[in-house]
């Protein structure tokens, strides 16, 4: 069996994503993937495609929903797949021959609108039976679309990474199972705090999360009336950070990119204490607090840090964080609180004690993706369902 996998990222380490869908490859003998965002330049692997122009790829600028000035100018003469994120017909073509008599199914992750109309037009012209994952819902509008409910209804099996996603899909695909990220162990494990600053450690997506960045912020401040020595080191490029509308971006040592999950895992076991800064909105009214859970969580773990997570209580990220055991990981939005936490973990006794909790929370979350390869099989081998 060949699946086509259909993700918006590439297979970058500078996106979640990027990371989950190179872990889930490693199942199959051979694959093909198309993506249509570019997190970097760099080199992929050859069965790796983007599904658009190198512009329309690479460049922010040129992604924006709704499409810009630039956008829809370099669209109108055809410089993109895509009209209105519906596949041009020559790309159909190009698509079809180059994967019609290859893959046998496919595995579709949209996580936006564009998404779901784009993979439902890639999904409609090969006629391959696949199954979707959804690993979050970021437009308000996307549950209800027309191209969403297509793949709804169309996909041989639907797995969610949160149960808010399940039950929200239960009138539609009562069916639909969990299936949460994964992350291989790592031979690089933290030490507690003994001479010079607390590090405090922030990886991934920290843009999303401005009211818990500026909670930090606020803690680190009254650390430092207290006596209390700390460095907040973001795992990551310095331009990452500079995206951040918070004040604390100033203030934060940064590792720049890091070519390798070795060397990435080495640079946060040299941290004390890893911080979830979201998501923090109200989950009735915020998509991503009702939905998603940031997978990076999981590098905390596995590194054996302990975890202070600034999350709304009632969101997917603290359901998620209370069924492995984290529940006393969970702070209310206090920046004092976090401070008296923060001095805690400064405490060996008590750092211990929280590594511990990260170590055995990372035990119970390994999952991997064997049920995928399983549903994936499953699949090529049946009709599609349209």
């Amino acid at each position: 069996m060949i699946p086509l996998f259909l993700t918006p990222m590439s297979l970058s380490s500078q996106s979640a994503i990027g990371v989950q869908t190179k872990l889930m490859l490693e199942h199959f003998p051979d694959w093909r993937h198309l993506y249509w965002d570019a997190r970097d330049f760099g080199a992929s692997d050859p069965r790796s495609t983007s599904a658009d122009s190198f512009l329309f790829t690479h460049f922010t600028v040129l992604k924006h929903e709704p499409p810009t000035i630039a956008g829809r100018a370099l669209s109108a003469v055809g410089l993109t797949w895509w009209n209105r994120n519906e596949l041009r017909e020559r790309y159909v073509r190009r698509v079809v021959g180059c994967y019609g008599s290859l893959v046998n199914a496919a595995y579709a992750a949209p996580c936006s609108l564009r998404d779901s109309t784009r993979m439902r037009s890639i999904l409609a012209a090969l006629k391959k039976p696949f199954v979707l994952h959804l690993w979050d819902l970021l437009d308000k509008h996307q549950a209800g679309s027309e191209a969403f409910q297509w793949l709804l209804k169309s996909a041989t099996k639907v797995f969610c990474v949160s149960e808010p996603l399940v039950d929200l899909l239960s009138p539609f695909r009562p069916d639909a199972t969990i299936l949460r990220f994964h992350r291989n162990p790592t031979s690089h494990l933290a030490a507690p705090p003994s001479t010079g600053p607390l590090r405090i450690a922030l990886i991934g997506n920290c843009r999303r999360y401005p009211e818990g960045l500026s909670l930090l912020r606020e803690a680190v401040f009254l650390l430092k009336q207290n006596g209390v020595d700390s460095e907040v080191v973001y795992i990551g490029t310095r331009k990452n950070v500079n995206t951040w509308s918070s004040s604390l971006s100033k203030e934060v040592a940064t590792t720049g990119f890091l070519a390798s999950d070795d060397l990435r895992d080495e640079a946060l076991a040299k941290c004390h204490v890893g911080f979830l800064p979201g998501p923090l909105e109200d989950p009735g009214k915020c998509m991503l607090s009702r939905f998603s859970i940031p997978s990076r969580v999981l590098d905390y773990m596995a590194t054996r840090l302990p975890i202070i997570a600034a999350v709304h209580p009632s969101s997917a990220t603290a359901m998620f964080l209370e069924s492995i055991g984290l529940t006393d990981c969970i702070l209310e939005p206090s920046a004092q609180r976090l401070a008296r936490q923060l001095t805690s973990l400064s405490a060996t006794e008590d750092w211990r004690h929280y590594s511990a909790m990260s170590g055995a929370a990372f035990q119970a979350s390994l999952g991997g993706f064997d049920e995928l390869d399983h549903w994936l099989q499953l699949a090529a081998d049946t009709s599609p369902a349209f």
